[in-house]
């Protein structure tokens, strides 16, 4: 068995077309490299990102009052 560590991402392309990506994952538990990989957590996080942001103080008050 190998034991090798990447540090940085790679991508082998062929004839201008990546076809590989290997990536480090050095650290990271199953949980993360399935997420990592979802298109639906992305979109998730894209759809999250374009909302308004609230407070420390609002986010608080909303959890207090659950």
């Amino acid at each position: 068995m190998y034991n090798i560590v990447y540090s940085e991402d790679i991508i082998e392309d062929l004839t201008s077309k990546p076809v590989i990506l290997i990536v480090g994952v050095k650290g990271m538990d199953i949980k993360q490299l399935q997420l990592g990989s979802s298109g639906e957590f992305w979109k998730f996080i894209t759809k999250r990102q374009d909302q308004k942001t609230i407070s420390r103080e609002e986010s608080e008050k909303r959890i207090s009052a659950l």
